[in-house]
């Protein structure tokens, strides 16, 4: 248990390391099955920064895997260090193979994001993964049922399936308010004094105010011009005018029932 822990501590101090080392501040860490999760105070603009946080950790899981490995083979230890070692490396090994899986909200699922943006959109790119987080949660508990193996074999990967649909479930929420911190972020900001980029798009009339809300971007001011089926511009929304439509009509009212309201 204590050699689960210190690997899971490991893994996730290599993401704050990492982190910190780019200029971002660490908010809360969370015990998960899968490891230790860093929440990060503001969202990470850069793709490679991104990319980069993901990596540190399955990537010092596996080099520690490696290395363990390699002093397992010396026949320089004694036998209790042997195996408490060769126990550490495949504790390492495991967690490091886990997280590599293209699945939200693994590290392997962030990384494959931040590579799907380069030719999806956000909101593709991170639907696209959080449904292959189910699919795997789902798998692994399907496994734990119908798979005969060991009894304790079963029990982990029920376990641990069921785990990672409660993590889909969470972080999929967890996306959508930290879209609305964004939008109050980006106000602050400007009260305070700064400035910001200021972005157009246009999106149709029927697309719902929660949809709307994932093509905001956290590093510019977004207006939204909202266009009828012969593409022409009936009115347009900012980023206030979005939310307080939300706020009043809920997530699922259009952008032309939010426009109405203004």
């Amino acid at each position: 248990m204590l050699l689960n822990l210190l690997a899971l501590f490991l893994h996730e101090l290599c993401h704050v390391f990492v982190a910190r080392a780019m200029g971002y501040r660490i908010k809360r860490i969370e015990l998960q099955p899968f490891g230790f999760v860093a929440r990060i105070e503001k969202r990470i603009g850069n793709r490679w920064d991104e990319l980069a946080v993901a990596s540190a950790g399955p990537l010092f899981s596996l080099v520690s895997a490696a290395a363990c490995g390699a002093l397992w083979a010396s026949e320089s230890l004694h036998l209790p260090g042997r195996t408490l070692i060769a126990q550490f490396g495949r504790i390492n090994a495991l967690l490091g193979i886990i997280n590599l899986v293209p699945a939200l909200p693994l590290d392997g699922g962030r990384m494959a994001e931040s590579l799907l943006r380069m030719v999806l959109p956000p909101r593709q790119a991170s639907q696209l993964l959080f449904f292959l987080g189910s699919i795997t949660g789902a798998a692994a508990i399907v496994c734990g049922i119908f798979v005969p193996t060991e009894v304790d074999t079963q029990t982990m990967m029920f376990i641990m399936g069921a785990f990672l649909l409660l993590a889909v479930w969470r972080e999929s929420r967890q996306t959508k308010e930290a879209r609305i911190d964004g939008v109050l972020r980006r106000f602050e900001t400007i009260r305070a004094g700064d400035c910001l980029r200021v972005r157009f798009i246009a999106l149709h009339q029927s697309v719902r105010g929660e949809d709307a809300l994932r093509f905001t971007d956290p590093r510019n001011i977004t207006y939204i011009l909202v266009v009828n089926d012969a593409m022409e511009e009936i009115g347009r929304l900012s980023e206030s005018c979005l939310l307080d439509g939300i706020a009043r009509l809920g997530v699922g009212a259009t952008l032309r029932a939010i426009l109405l309201l203004h």
